[in-house]
C-alpha cells in the first residue's frame, strides 16, 4: 500500500480553481453584454431610421432591380391619393410616404438624395412631362370623383 503525503489544502485548490475560472468567465461575459448596450448606433439610439443611410445608393439599387419608387413627406395635396394612383397605373411608379409635416433632418436628406437619382431615371424613361402628367391626371381624377359624389349624394337615413 502506497501512502502519498498530500498537502491538507489540496482539496480546496480543486474547488477554488474552477470557481475562479467561472467567476472570470461570467465577469467578462457580463462586461461584454453590458458594453453591447452602449455600442448601439446613433440611429438605434435616436429612433431615426434614416440616420447614416445613403439615399443615392439605395435608389441606384432599386433602379437596378427595375423598381421606380419616390419618397414623399410633408403636407399632402388634395389630389395626392389620385396622383399616386395615376403614377402606379400609368407608369408603374410607387410613392412611399416617409413622414408628415415634421421629419428629421436625416430623413429629409435621405429622401432628397434618393429622389434625385430616382427622378432622373423616371424622366429618362418616361419623358420630362411625366410629373406634370401625374399631377394633371390626378387632379382631373379627383374632380371627376367629386362631381360623381355631388351628382349622387348619399341619402340620410336619420329618423
Amino acid at each position: 500500500m502506497l501512502i502519498v503525503n498530500r498537502p491538507h489544502n489540496m482539496g480546496r485548490i480543486y474547488f477554488l480553481v474552477p470557481l475562479v475560472a467561472l467567476v472570470v468567465f461570467f465577469s467578462f461575459y457580463a462586461h461584454y453584454s453590458y458594453g453591447a448596450a452602449f455600442r448601439r448606433t446613433q440611429a438605434e439610439i435616436s429612433g431615426d431610421l434614416y440616420s447614416g443611410r445613403d439615399g443615392a445608393k439605395e435608389a441606384q439599387a432599386a433602379r437596378a432591380r427595375g423598381k421606380f419608387l419616390l419618397l414623399d413627406y410633408g403636407l399632402p395635396l388634395p389630389w395626392d391619393e389620385e396622383r399616386r394612383e395615376v403614377a402606379r397605373k400609368k407608369f408603374g411608379i410607387e410613392y412611399r410616404v416617409i413622414g408628415g409635416c415634421i421629419i428629421t433632418e436625416s430623413a429629409a436628406k435621405f429622401a432628397a438624395s434618393y429622389n434625385q437619382v430616382m427622378q432622373a431615371e423616371i424622366v429618362s424613361r418616361f419623358g420630362s412631362e411625366v410629373f406634370g402628367i401625374m399631377n394633371r391626371d390626378g387632379e382631373a381624377l379627383l374632380t371627376e370623383r367629386w362631381s360623381k359624389k355631388e351628382a349622387n349624394p348619399e341619402r340620410s337615413t336619420t329618423p
